[in-house]
């Protein structure tokens, strides 16, 4: 998989800006304009314990979610039966969102599927404390309209969510494409996963006046002190 484009939502500078990225792509412009928050927000993006704190924001605004969103162009079909119900044409986007819960930094991977507006209080009451019997009484009397009757009967609640992907494959002019719910699998505090395997990044060694490499599958990053290139290789 190569990178189509990074969008860098409310870090640092940046408020909400997109790189399109192309077989070269070069960014030049002065000092202190945001060039290389695009570098560090590709950081962020991959790094597995990500350092990160209310500075960071745009503004300084944590009370906002900070999002890194990388959109891949797909082109194997290991990536195609390891991403399927993210992918959106030849496409898959993938965003890391930052938040501040109780004064901590979370932080998520969210895909974007196609999912039904009605299964979502099913998956409302899978969250809940008493997630059994809310959950289960909520997805019988989703099976009882007629438009849901092929889902299959409740069995324990490990299923739910398996029998409702299994309708919105079958059904994706039903459904609208939607943030999943931050389970988005492929990355881990040891291992990175699929994602890095198919398309990885090496960190940067940032100097000043210097010159460093980073790799993103079709980018390498030539960083130097009057502005960032990307260098693709020859994609023919």
């Amino acid at each position: 998989m190569i990178v189509k484009s990074v969008r860098v939502e409310r870090f640092r500078s940046i408020l909400d800006e997109t790189l399109e990225c192309e077989q070269l792509t070069v960014m030049v412009g002065p000092n202190g304009v945001g060039k290389s928050c695009f570098l560090r927000a590709m950081d962020l993006f991959y790094d597995p314990s990500p350092s990160v704190d209310p500075e960071d924001f745009y503004n300084r605004d944590s009370s906002y979610e900070l999002v890194i969103s990388l959109t891949f162009s797909v082109k194997t079909a290991t990536a195609r039966e390891l991403f399927n119900k993210y992918i959106e044409g030849n496409e898959l986007t993938v965003a890391r969102v930052f938040k501040f819960v109780d004064e901590k930094i979370s932080t998520r991977y969210h895909g974007s599927s196609l999912q039904s507006l009605h299964f979502d209080e099913v998956r409302k009451a899978m969250t809940l404390k008493e997630r059994a019997r809310v959950a289960k009484q909520r997805y019988e009397e989703l099976r009882s309209k007629d438009e849901f009757t092929s889902l299959p009967a409740w069995t324990v609640l490990g299923a739910v969510e398996e029998s409702l992907q299994s309708w919105e494959l079958a059904n994706p002019e039903e459904c609208v494409r939607k943030r999943d719910d931050g389970q988005f699998f492929g990355f881990g505090g040891v291992g990175r996963g699929y994602l890095d395997r198919l398309c990885p990044f090496d960190e940067p060694h940032l100097r000043a006046g210097g010159v460093t490499r980073h790799h993103a599958s079709n980018l390498e990053v030539s960083h130097g002190c009057i502005g960032e290139e990307y260098h693709g290789p020859d994609l023919a």
